[in-house]
């Protein structure tokens, strides 16, 4: 389920001919610093961008596919290490030894129904912001650095931006990609006890570790629900239709959202005692309306197919 890896190979890593690696890249530029003399290649790996300095080897892009010829099949733990052995043949070094300082892991749902509705049935996630942009879903920190992320998008529309052709059989296919994302200090984040290489990802421990983060960074997103239709029975005039309203939005707020209103009204001291005492009994009676919500359909077949995924390790 590895998709897009940073990886750094340090030279006295490399058994062999360095200055040989360079020739086995395509469209190579060399670029010499003015000031220093330092030699740089650039080029590319099967589709992979490779960066050669003096000191080091940087590999950029995604691993599956090298592997695959596409991310949307997924490259499990097995793939992973055929994934790297092949990459270390192509290069003339053993890749298994770099470090990883991104990685991204995920993988592609085959929905019944527009990925913008499950999308949109998504709620907020702890301590990470939900930042919804134009077919695609982000749950990240605030600010320039995002250390951690969670990406949901529509892997169909990606593809046509690319300009990239769909594999056969997937051709009108609704497609969901989820993506949990790793920057920086990748063993403090994931919980692991050693640096991360290349080695690492397809060690056992390590990918059970990554599909447990995974399906937990899922179902730790709140899910919207839907009104049950015999809820809706009981509208009868605008008002009625105003008090579901606003109960389904009480049952979906944060529950610290109603606890800091209250608090800062008690804090006002615009109410009595008394009128506070109503607009609590208010409140619940709303929030009692807005509990007529069932399991949405659409979250139901999302969470199986998560389910699905993670099964095997």
């Amino acid at each position: 389920m590895y998709d897009n890896l940073h990886l750094r190979l340090e030279r006295f890593a490399v058994e062999g001919d360095y200055s040989s690696i360079a020739d086995r890249l395509s469209t190579v530029k060399q670029v010499t610093d003015t000031e220093t003399g330092e030699v740089r290649y650039f080029g590319s790996l099967g589709g992979l961008k490779v960066t050669i300095y003096e000191s080091s080897i940087y590999i950029v892009g995604s691993l599956s596919k090298f592997y695959n010829g596409s991310n949307i099949y997924t490259l499990n733990r097995r793939d992973t290490e055929r994934a790297v052995q092949r990459l270390s043949e192509a290069l003339g070094a053993n890749v298994s030894t770099a470090k990883v300082s991104y990685l991204e892991f995920g993988d592609a749902f085959l929905l019944q129904n527009p990925v913008e509705e499950y999308l949109k049935r998504l709620g907020s996630y702890p301590r990470l912001h939900r930042n919804p942009q134009p077919d695609t879903l982000y749950y990240q920190h605030r600010g320039k650095e995002q250390p951690k992320t969670l990406c949901f998008y529509d892997k169909t529309k990606e593809l046509r931006k690319k300009k990239e052709i769909l594999p056969d059989g997937l051709n009108g296919r609704n497609i969901l990609r989820y993506e949990l994302r790793f920057k920086h200090r990748l063993p403090q984040q994931i919980g692991w006890h050693e640096t991360i290489t290349a080695a690492t990802l397809y060690n056992r421990q390590f990918y059970k570790k990554m599909v447990g983060l995974y399906r937990e960074s899922y179902f730790a997103i709140s899910k919207r629900k839907m009104m049950k239709q015999t809820a809706l029975r009981e509208v009868k005039n605008p008002k009625d239709a105003m008090q579901c309203l606003i109960g389904l939005l009480l049952c979906q707020a944060d529950t610290e959202t109603v606890a800091d209103f209250m608090g800062q009204l008690s804090t006002a001291k615009v109410l009595d005692r008394v009128q506070f005492y109503r607009l609590g009994q208010m409140i619940e009676r709303a929030t009692a309306k807005g509990k007529c919500l069932e399991e949405d359909s659409l979250i139901l077949e999302l969470d199986n197919q998560i389910i699905n995924a993670c099964l095997y390790t």
